[in-house]
């Protein structure tokens, strides 16, 4: 048995839709990530209908960990989920993945996007059927699905632990609508 500490796992923020039930998005998007970082990362959730509950579902399929952070309802009423975002964005992240077809109009996801983007943790955002992968900043409404580009993202020397963007970093996905590359 070593006496080195383990390896701390990368942490992913997932954040998305709760009238989305996105089981296919967030098995190619684990996947994904698994191609990429072995299984080497938690998944970090709110643990509410529709998006979350797929990906806790992929994670604990596949084996994958995960964090639950569901928010107080009881106990914070209409605050409980932005209380809940800010406590997972305080606890730090590598980047975030938000799976949301109209994040323009998001209370929620778009509320958790903008707490990413100003705490300095980048965002891939994945919309709709036949989904866009971008990494996406302030300020947020994005530009329409149709004018699907890449937004560039904070400098390297802003964040060291930015994912590297690279022509061919593609999740794992099938559609060259789901590729990543910076510009």
């Amino acid at each position: 048995m070593s006496d080195e500490p383990p390896i701390p796992l990368r942490r992913i923020i997932v954040t998305g839709c709760r009238k989305w039930y996105a089981l296919d998005v967030a098995d190619r998007v684990i996947h994904g990530i698994l191609a990429r970082h072995d299984n080497t990362f938690v998944a970090i959730h709110g643990d509410a209908p529709g998006v979350d509950t797929a990906f806790r579902q992929v994670c604990e399929r596949l084996g994958v960990a995960h964090e639950p952070h569901p928010a107080d309802w009881d106990q914070h009423g209409k605050g409980a989920g932005p209380r809940r975002n800010a406590e997972m964005v305080a606890l730090g992240a590598e980047y975030a993945v938000a799976v949301h077809r109209d994040l323009a109009h998001s209370k929620g996801t778009g509320g958790m996007v903008k707490l990413c983007l100003s705490a300095g943790i980048p965002v891939y955002h994945i919309d709709g059927v036949n989904p866009t992968l971008r990494i996406t900043e302030l300020p947020i409404p994005l530009p329409p699905t149709s004018a699907a580009t890449l937004i560039p993202p904070p400098h390297p020397s802003s964040r060291s632990a930015a994912p590297a963007c690279a022509p061919g970093w593609h999740w794992g996905l099938p559609s060259a609508g789901w590729r990543a590359a910076c510009t």
